[in-house]
Parts: structure tokens; sequence; C-alpha cells
């Protein structure tokens, strides 16, 4: 049978009743997901969330739209001002999507969706048009079939279904490994027209770890279930820059396989490809400009909006107490500090964290771990939050042995900073002597579990000037293993902030400007998604609240907790 045929057939089944093998684990927003018709939701197949990475006003397009959850999450995300077009070839996932149109139009007091019938490897001809033709014109002989030929490439030409140049995203989840291997250079080269000079595609799908064996692209569950469709990860990346994007960014990689099949593992990744330069630069007759704008100013420039989304973690930040001095600490922090968090406003929190259903509780500083109450605060916080964060410098921890057991015994994660795994480099930054210990701590933690059975990541937060490498993380993962035996689940970069200590370091050694200017023109629309500030708040050691860590450095406060009756206020 027909491959196409195959998925055809088997979706039709699934919109019908639910499939759970055409399911990979995924997470979406509960507030957009409220409005949603619960058959949608049931019927719902993905391995990713591409609408995270949407934006006020756009004008997106959904590859694959299925029964209409991704739609019609976009479409409150784009509000009033944008709009949203789903394409799918599956009469009856087309029908289930718009049976309930009527019903969201209503719910969200406007309609900018809308779904159209059609192949995602030829957005040029509308299935739907081409159907009234056929109906008009039955074929009966070749003079019909060639008349036919000739209609189609009409309806390509003059009533393009999707036009050039149209779109400011195309989005897709878990579609395109569904397409022959034959159509898929065609597949991409369709992404790439329909979007507009500066656009962007948004792909959630399924990739291998190697090459897919033909006998597996001949089974008909596995082709069918996103598995052996799949492209081998390397050449689904490339496959974008060989249609003409000049980059792509993966932004979301899963950890685990979803499925491992004959030794080959299929994993979920999302990836952001940029038809233009993914740098934002303003010209003026004299060239490109490096006049730095307002990040409100840049925002309207693009005619975008960002908007709080629903908090579920909270940051706090105990104090500035800390054990080191480091060149890069944004709050400024030392070991003479004398901000430290007390008993009355760690209970404050608590009454606030209960019944708030905030998901994560994330611990800063300074260093935790010398603030006095921390073992209370944390032993007290872990009846109302499911996930505590705990960050450290590592040699902060050095002889906190009952810390480091409650730390173990409550399986909360560490998120340890290691801005260097270079002895003289990272001694340089935070004292003789730290690398040492930093790794003493390291295989300790290892010892405990952590980095296996316990979650352990390491927090990259550099004092270059320049942004990290996309190897980094194999980089760690390679010298903490090979040099030292040290395991860790994950590498977290941050791009350090030119405020604090930072801002210090770079200015006297005159390097200011040349930052500010690198951090400008790396300006990425699709990382407006992942700003901490969109669902986390952060309070400070006096009980300030903060939209985010670096607002609390630069004491931008919003409010107090003593001002709040409950933390989703």
């Amino acid at each position: 049978m027909d491959q196409e045929r195959m998925v055809y057939e088997r979706y039709e089944r699934a919109s019908k009743e639910k499939e759970e093998a055409l399911c990979c684990p995924t997470s979406y927003n509960s507030k957009y997901l409220a409005i949603i018709p619960e058959e949608i939701l049931e019927k719902d197949y993905g391995c990713g969330d591409p609408s995270k990475y949407v934006l006020e006003g756009e004008t997106v397009l959904d590859l694959g739209s299925g029964g209409g959850k991704l739609v019609y999450i976009m479409a409150q995300v784009v509000g009033k001002k944008g709009r949203v077009i789903g394409v799918d070839m599956n009469g009856e996932m087309l029908a289930l999507a718009r049976k309930y149109e009527n019903d969201m139009e209503s719910k969200l007091g406007y309609k900018n969706f809308e779904f159209r019938r059609g192949r995602i490897q030829n957005l040029k001809l509308d299935l739907e048009k081409l159907d009234v033709v056929i109906k008009e014109t039955p074929i009966k002989t070749i003079e019909d079939y060639l008349n036919l030929e000739f209609k189609i490439k009409e309806l390509e030409k003059y009533e393009t279904m999707i036009p050039d140049y149209s779109m400011d995203v195309v989005v897709s989840n878990c579609v395109l490994n569904l397409v022959r291997d034959e159509e898929k250079k065609e597949l991409f080269k369709e992404i790439y027209r329909v979007l507009k000079k500066d656009g962007r595609a948004v792909i959630s799908d399924i990739v291998s770890d190697r090459d897919v064996p033909q006998y597996m692209k001949e089974d008909f569950d596995l082709l069918s279930g996103c598995i052996s469709g799949a492209m081998r990860e390397d050449i689904f990346i490339n496959a974008f820059k060989e249609a003409g994007f000049k980059d792509v960014d993966v932004i979301k990689k899963d950890e685990t396989p979803w499925r491992v099949v004959d030794g080959i593992s299929f994993y979920s990744v999302t990836v952001c490809a940029y038809k233009g330069e993914k740098r934002v630069k303003y010209h003026s007759c004299c060239g490109t400009e490096n006049i730095y704008i307002s990040f409100k100013d840049k925002l309207n420039r693009l005619s975008l909006t960002i908007k709080k989304d629903d908090v579920n973690a909270v940051q706090i930040n105990v104090g500035g107490l800390c054990n080191q001095s480091c060149n890069h600490c944004h709050i400024s922090a030392s070991p003479v500090d004398k901000r430290i968090m007390s008993r009355d406003v760690m209970d404050k929190i608590l009454l606030l964290l209960q019944g708030s259903m905030i998901e994560v509780l994330d611990i800063t500083g300074g260093a935790p771990e010398l603030n006095p109450h921390i073992e209370y605060f944390l032993s007290e916080a872990k009846r109302f939050v499911p996930r505590i964060i705990f960050r450290t410098n590592l040699t902060a921890l050095m002889g906190k042995e009952r810390l480091l057991e409650f730390l173990k015994e409550e399986n909360i994660s560490i998120y340890a900073s290691l801005p260097s795994i270079y002895e003289e480099e990272l001694n340089a930054q935070r004292g003789e002597g730290v690398f040492k210990k930093s790794i003493e701590m390291l295989k300790k933690l290892n010892e405990m579990g952590f980095g296996k059975r316990r979650e352990l990541n390491i927090v990259y937060n550099p004092v270059q000037i320049e942004l990290p490498s996309e190897d980094i993380a194999n980089v760690y993962e390679k010298t903490l293993k090979n040099g030292f035996g040290i395991f860790f689940n994950r590498l977290i970069t941050i791009t350090n902030m030119p405020i604090g200590n930072f801002a210090h370091f770079l200015e006297n050694r005159g390097f200011l400007e040349k930052y500010n200017t690198l951090l400008y023109q790396n300006f990425s629309v699709c990382n407006l998604s992942g700003l901490m500030c969109r669902n986390l708040l952060n309070i400070g050691y006096d009980g300030k609240i903060y939209d985010c860590d670096f607002n609390n450095a630069l004491g931008l406060s919003i409010g107090s907790i003593f001002e709040t009756k409950n933390m989703r206020e």
C-alpha cells in the first residue's frame, strides 16, 4: 500500500477513536486548553509544542493541522490582529476541526482562524477547489484527464492556496515525517516559499540518531506511527539549509528517546529555521545603525507584544551573602553582603504558597546555603510545591552535610554553577583553589546519586565577550566525564546581562560597548517565547516582587508579598 494512503487511513480512524500509539508526551499551556473542546484535545497527536514560539499579531500557517488543537491555541496567542491557517489533507480530521468553528469563534469573541484542505508538500493547490472542478467535469476520457491537469496548473498559479511571502511563521507538529521521502525536498521548499522574507519556521518532529533501514520504511505501523519516516537529525536540520534557510536553531530536544526500534533511537526535536537574518538590524542611508533602542521600542518596530503567561514558577532570592565574589555575578553577591532573607519573610512566602498550584520553586542567591533558615524553608516549602530547584556555586555546599542529605532525601534538583571547565580560567573568575573544590563537590554529588537517579544540571554562565558555542554541551560532557568521571543530566547556558559585577568587569576592561552590541545584534524573535519573566515571579530577600532575577538586580520591583493575598494575584 502507498505510504500516503496508509497515513491517510490511519489518521482517518484516529479522528474517530483516540489512538495512543500516535502520541508523544507533550505539555501545553493550560490556559489555552481551557476553551478547546474535549473531543479535539482527546484526538490530538503530536510530539512538541511549536505554539510556544508564536507571538501576538503574527500570521501563522499550521502544516498538518489535524483536529485543530494547535490552530485554536495559536488563535488565542496571536489575538485579533493575527491570523492562523490550518492545512490538512485528511477530510475526517478537517471535519473534526471545523465542527467546533462556531463554538470557538463565540468563545474567542472573534474569528481569526480557518482550515484548508491540501497537501503540505504542495501548498499551492487547494484540494477543495479541485474537488469542485472534478464534480463539474467528471473524468471519462484521456482528454478529460489532460484538461484536469491543465486546470490544476491554473488553480496553483491563479488561485494559490498559500501565496508566496504570506506567512510570518510556519509551524508543524509531528507531520513532516509522514511525507514520502521523495517529496520531502519539495516540502521544505514550500515552507520556504510561503514565508515572508524575515519569516521563520518552527517545527516539532521525530528524528532518528541513525539512518532508518528500508525494511522499517515498509512497515505499516512504524511508517504511519511517526517512526520510520523520520529523518536522521543532521539530515533534518540540513534540509532547511538546502531549501534556502540562513540559520537553524535546535530550541528543544528530548533527553530520552520516545521509542527505540532495532537499536535506532527516535526522539522529538523542535527547531526554528530563519528565512532571513537571525539578527535584527535597522538601516539608514549610511548603512547599518548600531544605535541601541529599548526592548519595548524594538518590539513595537516588529509589531509584537509580549504578555505574561500563567505563573507556574517562583524564584526566591534568599540573599546576597556568598562565599565567593565573582566577576560575572549580576546581583553583586559577596562574603560581606548584608542582604539576608529573614524567617518572617520566609513564613509569608510559605503562606502564599499554600494552595497556590505553583509547580516549581527555584531557590537562588548569593549562596542559599549560607542563609541560616534555609533548611527550615526548604522542608516547609516541600509540603506545598512538587518540584524544588536549588542553585549552588558548589563550594558553598562543602561542610553542609545535613543540607546535602536533605537535598538527597527530598529529591531536590540541583543546578550547579560552573562557568568554566578549565582550572586556570575558573580560578581567575572565582578565586584560587575553587576549581578543585568544585570538582570535589561534583564527585560527591555523583556518589549521592545526583546526575543519575537525581537531577544535577550544570549552569554555564561565562564572562567571555562572546555567545556560547553550539557544541558547548558536548565539550562539558566529554571533559567532565573523561577527565574526572563526573556525570550530569544537562547543561544550561545563560547569556550574562551586563549588570552588577559583570557590568563593572566589562567597563573596567573597555568591553561594555562591544558586549552590548553583541547582544543587540543577536536578538532573535524565537527566543521571546522562552523569556523567564513570562511564567515566573522573583521574590527578593526583603519580600519585594520582581518579574525576574535580572529585574531584581536592577531594583525594578512590581510589588511586595506583604501587599499580596495570593501568589497568582
